[in-house]
């Protein structure tokens, strides 16, 4: 069978759990805007339930830790080929394991998430290191960024700890949307 999601995490842990839920195996599991008809597949939409998405993610850190939900978070920010499968693939061993496998690197799907959280983190720090302000009339500081992979949502904390009392944007114009921090909190934001 193959699930079709909205291109969310949550979207994701949903079709997850629609899997456990019907108890059926997942051939294939990819966003919504990554399928392409097939005259002989129809794909199944599971709508994104935060409930599920909620019980996906504690049965994660149940059975492994709290660090391994934020590690299939990361890699999921990556937007590589297959990373619905590969986290898949995962939580269906973890669940299927009596013991944490996160750590386990002779396990081929395990090295393939933390070589890929990896990447993420030298985006990261790329990100951390060159993101270079520039200031508007309004005085908000902005940064136009185009990553390899979808980092805004990990670079929150640094900046407003880096920059607490400026406004500022970061703007990714590959993905087309950004942050922007009032002095107050950080708040995603779109452009039409």
């Amino acid at each position: 069978m193959i699930l079709t999601f909205d291109g969310t995490f949550e979207g994701l842990l949903s079709a997850i759990f629609e899997t456990y839920r019907l108890k059926i195996t997942a051939a294939r599991i990819i966003p919504k805007d990554e399928w392409q008809n097939s005259l002989f597949e129809h794909p199944t939409y599971v709508a994104t339930n935060e409930e599920w998405a909620k019980r996906v993610l504690t049965g994660v850190q149940k059975k492994c830790s709290k660090k391994t939900a934020q590690l299939l978070y990361q890699c999921f920010l990556s937007e590589l080929p297959g990373i619905s499968m590969l986290i898949f693939n995962f939580v269906k061993k973890s669940m299927d394991a009596d013991i944490d496998i996160s750590d386990n690197f002779g396990d081929a799907t395990v090295l393939n998430l933390h070589q890929i959280k990896k990447k993420i983190g030298r985006e990261v720090h790329r990100m951390h290191a060159f993101v270079r302000f520039q200031c508007t009339k309004d005085d908000i500081y902005y940064a136009v960024i185009e990553p390899d992979f979808n980092v805004l949502p990990l670079l929150n904390d640094h900046f407003e700890k880096r920059y607490p009392a400026q406004e500022w944007l970061i703007y990714d114009t590959k993905r087309h949307y950004g942050i922007f921090y009032d002095k107050e909190k950080t708040e995603y934001i779109t452009f039409e």
